[in-house]
């Protein structure tokens, strides 16, 4: 498209036609009325051609993400689990509730239990899935940071909650280079039973409930034979559950209203990647006023992120960079791991145990 001309070249072709059309105006000199009169004009005008090349180029994008059915991907809600914690055990099950709300202190962030849980009889925890009460990334939170129970006829004196893990999941709503981005990986899947169409297709897949994320992809990698496709998924966090791979089959092999991805002829077989647990052992320093709980708390944040990042290796400094980053960490001796670890495709890093032992 011609872009628009400026102001400049408006006022001087508003200047020209009017010399060329009258022979009385003859002041155009800067500060005359006619001057004036033409600036005026040129600058309406320049807002006019400006607003209108402004809607024009907005349209386009919008325009060819309508016509291939593309729309911006909403908000999700950032979902994780939920540890309710009995100081003591009971003679009965305890059941909490579907709907038992849990928030920060002293903070609005509030999240919501999506399905019941019980603390067995003799037992004193259990974990329940839940969501932020909003969805968008400002939802999302540290570990130990959701401990207060503000249902009715939840809370007590002997329950108490947290959240042992980051949730990191929420996400705002899509942005313009964003759904850009998107729209340029989903072109490559028009030719479908690709290795980028597979890719692209098996991202997509998440277990849902009641607009909760319980469980999403977050890794894929293939490995191409002739014929034969091995598939292996991770959901960033260990355990990659059956029904998510069984998701992602779906949205490849397709059913009787979507085509699916495969390509007629070859086989693609689906695989959970396995988890290779990251231990950590640390000695660490202290800054005054900081308590060991709370560094531990801040480094197991630092060490879950640097895991779900990772490609297929972890470098000894990234680990030392992440928990250097932590506060309240004066100085820190890394025990173990002492090499660069490498992961094979079909293998994902997940937070193992840390080890945290404090120099006097």
């Amino acid at each position: 498209m011609t872009p628009p001309p400026t102001y400049l070249e408006i006022l001087e072709r508003l200047v020209a036609h009017t010399r060329a059309s009258s022979e009385v105006i003859t002041d155009f000199n800067v500060g005359s009325v006619t001057r004036a009169w033409l600036e005026a004009a040129a600058i309406g005008l320049d807002e006019v051609w400006m607003g209108a090349a402004q809607a024009v180029n907005d349209a386009i994008p919008e325009a060819v993400f309508l016509s291939f059915g593309f729309q911006r991907e909403a908000a999700v809600y950032a979902s994780g689990l939920l540890t309710f914690i009995l100081s003591a055990p009971l003679p009965d099950a305890l059941t909490i509730p579907a709907g038992t709300t849990v928030r920060m202190l002293g903070g609005t962030v509030t999240y919501i239990t999506v399905v019941d849980g019980t603390i067995a009889a003799g037992q004193t925890r259990v974990a329940i899935m839940a969501r932020a009460e909003i969805a968008g990334a400002a939802a999302n939170t540290n570990a130990d940071t959701l401990t207060v129970i503000t249902s009715p006829g939840v809370a007590t004196s002997t329950l108490s909650v947290t959240n042992l893990a980051p949730i990191t999941n929420g996400r705002d709503q899509e942005t313009d280079a964003q759904r850009r981005m998107r729209f340029a990986e989903w072109v490559s899947t028009l030719a479908r039973g690709t290795i980028a169409s597979y890719r692209y297709i098996a991202m997509q897949a998440a277990v849902v409930v009641d607009s909760a994320i319980l469980e999403q992809v977050n890794y894929v990698a293939v490995a191409e034979q002739p014929c034969v496709v091995d598939l292996y998924v991770h959901n960033g966090v260990g355990g990659t559950s059956d029904a998510l791979l069984a998701i992602v089959e779906s949205l490849i092999e397709g059913d009787s209203v979507n085509p699916g991805y495969r390509a007629a002829g070859s086989q693609v077989v689906y695989h959970a990647a396995a988890d290779v647990p990251l231990n950590v052992s640390l000695r660490v320093r202290l800054q005054p006023g900081y308590a060991l709980a709370v560094v531990r708390t801040g480094m197991t944040g630092v060490l879950t992120a640097l895991v779900a990042a990772a490609t297929n290796a972890i470098a000894v400094t990234d680990i030392l960079n992440a928990c250097y980053s932590v506060a309240g960490v004066n100085d820190l001796v890394l025990l173990a791991p002492t090499a660069r670890i490498t992961y094979d495709m079909d293998e994902r890093p997940i937070l193992g145990v840390l080890t945290l032992t404090e120099i006097a």
